[in-house]
C-alpha cells in the first residue's frame, strides 16, 4: 500500500511540474482561474496568423518602441512628505492618450488590454500613467514609459501553442494520474470493508 501511495504521489507531482510549464513566467496566471478561459475567448476572434505575429510583436516589444509623440506629456509638483523638491518643483510627471491612438499596438493585444486588470485604462477609455518616484522630471518620464512598457507586458501575456506531442504526454500523465487515484481509493475501501467485517466478529 505504501508503494501505491508513493507511486500516486509521484505522478501528481510530475503532472503539476508540466502544467507549471504552462504558467512559468506569469504569477497572476496560478491565481486566477479565469485566465486561460478569456484568452482562449479572444483567440476565437482572430486568426491564428494575427495570433502569431501578435506573439512574435509582444516578444520583441522594447519601451523604446512606444510612439511618444501619441502623449500627451505634463508635469506638476509632487506631494507626499519630505524631500528638498516636494510641493516646490515640477516634477511629477503624467503621460496622457486616448485608447483610439493605442493604433500601434496589434489588435489582438488590444483585446487583452480589454479582458484583463489593465490599470491604466480609466472609464473614459483615456490610458494616464504618472510617476513622481524621482527628483528630476526626466527620470519621471522615463518610468512612466516603462510602467506602460511592463503593464502591456504582464496583461498581454499570449501562451504558446501546445505542441501535440506534449498535449499527448499531458493526457498520458493525467490519465496515469487519475488510475493511481482510483487505485488508491479501492484500496482504501477495502481496507474499511475488512475492519467492519473484523468489527463484526
Amino acid at each position: 500500500m505504501q508503494c501505491g501511495i508513493i507511486t500516486q504521489s509521484l505522478v501528481r507531482r510530475r503532472f503539476s511540474r508540466h502544467v507549471a510549464e504552462i504558467v512559468r513566467g506569469v504569477p497572476s496566471l496560478s491565481r486566477d482561474r479565469t485566465y486561460t478561459t478569456i484568452f482562449h475567448k479572444v483567440d476565437s476572434d482572430f486568426p491564428d496568423e494575427e495570433i502569431k505575429t501578435a506573439r512574435s510583436w509582444l516578444n520583441t516589444f522594447k519601451v523604446s518602441d512606444i510612439p511618444r509623440d501619441k502623449f500627451d506629456i505634463s508635469f506638476s509638483r509632487s506631494g507626499g512628505p519630505g524631500g528638498q523638491n516636494v510641493n516646490k518643483l515640477n516634477t511629477k510627471t503624467t503621460i496622457k492618450c486616448s485608447w483610439e491612438d493605442l493604433d500601434w499596438i496589434p489588435e489582438v493585444i488590444l483585446e487583452r488590454l480589454r479582458t484583463r486588470h489593465f490599470r491604466y485604462l480609466t472609464k473614459h477609455d483615456k490610458v494616464i500613467v504618472q510617476s513622481d518616484s524621482a527628483r528630476q522630471r526626466h527620470e519621471n518620464l522615463e518610468d512612466c514609459f516603462q510602467k506602460l512598457h511592463d503593464m502591456i507586458q504582464d496583461c498581454a501575456f499570449i501562451p504558446n501553442e501546445a505542441t501535440p506531442e506534449k498535449v499527448e504526454k499531458w493526457n498520458d500523465i493525467k490519465t496515469r494520474s487519475n488510475e493511481a487515484r482510483l487505485a488508491a481509493k479501492k484500496r482504501n475501501g477495502e481496507k474499511k470493508r475488512l475492519k467492519r467485517t473484523a468489527g463484526e466478529w
